[in-house]
């Protein structure tokens, strides 16, 4: 046996089976390799839950917007709902009692034409009085109403409706009555003063202010409209403009038992008041 071949031989044979065994391993992991996924690798899954993080925070913030939206609408809502009921609500129990008091007072005056006795607008309106001189509140309203279906130009009777309403307290349908007379008849002096002494008990000063104005631009030398502005101004704080009226309603009416008073209450008035 040639040992010598024998030492070239076992060292050739152990490189082959090496080589064999190294083949082996790689094709092996061959489909490891090429099936591996990007979410094995440490870099992607901490984009991977980055991302994740950020859109589970957006997803919050939206929800906490949306939520708070919500409680700051629904309850606006339902307030502006609530406020439309409540004026529709007025609005029809108005209506309603027009309507109720319109049909009253045309089956009483079909009645009496269909018997040949139908009042006229003057003697409506003398009943009326009579019911309201007598504190009969609610048939002085029923005569009038009638007086105005009769004749709806009739200042007089609406005039009478509205004295009706302001003696009931009912300041809704005095002031709807005074405004609608104020429009058949925009010089009237008087219910401008009427409009003004119901927004100053209502407390609606400047309302108030503006209806005296407007009056007393309709008649600047009368005592009532100068009297009337007076009192508002000084309620308002507007100094000059309520010694300037009073300077003009002394001249006007000198006798008149109020002027110390209201000069009195203007010298009280704050010194830095400059309206």
């Amino acid at each position: 046996m040639n040992w010598s071949l024998l030492f070239y031989i076992i060292p050739a044979v152990i490189a082959v089976v090496s080589l064999i065994a190294i083949i082996t391993i790689y094709v092996k992991k061959i489909p490891k390799v090429s099936s591996l996924d990007l979410d094995a690798m440490p870099t992607h899954r901490q984009a991977l839950r980055k991302s994740a993080l950020v859109e589970d925070r957006l997803a919050r913030k939206i929800t906490q917007f949306k939520q708070t939206l919500k409680n700051i609408i629904i309850p606006i809502i339902k307030v502006i709902g609530s406020i439309f009921k409540k004026l529709y609500g007025q609005m029809k129990k108005l209506e309603d009692k027009y309507k109720k008091a319109a049909q009253t007072t045309n089956v009483k005056a079909g009645a009496g034409a269909v018997a040949g006795n139908q009042p006229s607008v003057g003697l409506l309106l003398q009943e009326a009085i009579k019911f309201y001189v007598e504190g009969k509140l609610d048939q002085a309203e029923n005569k009038y109403i009638s007086a105005i279906v009769a004749d709806q130009s009739s200042v007089e009777a609406y005039r009478g409706l509205a004295k009706v309403y302001l003696q009931k307290k009912d300041r809704i349908h005095a002031l709807e009555t005074l405004e609608f007379i104020q429009q058949l008849n925009p010089k009237d002096e008087t219910v401008l003063r009427d409009i003004g002494a119901l927004y100053k008990e209502e407390g609606k000063h400047d309302e108030c202010l503006e209806a005296y104005e407007k009056a007393l631009e309709l008649g600047p030398n009368n005592p009532k409209n100068l009297d009337a502005l007076i009192d508002v101004a000084i309620v308002c704080q507007l100094k000059y403009k309520a010694q300037g009226t009073l300077d003009k309603l002394k001249e006007v009416n000198p006798e008149n038992n109020k002027l110390e008073e209201y000069q009195k209450r203007i010298d009280e008035m704050s010194a830095t008041v400059t309206k």
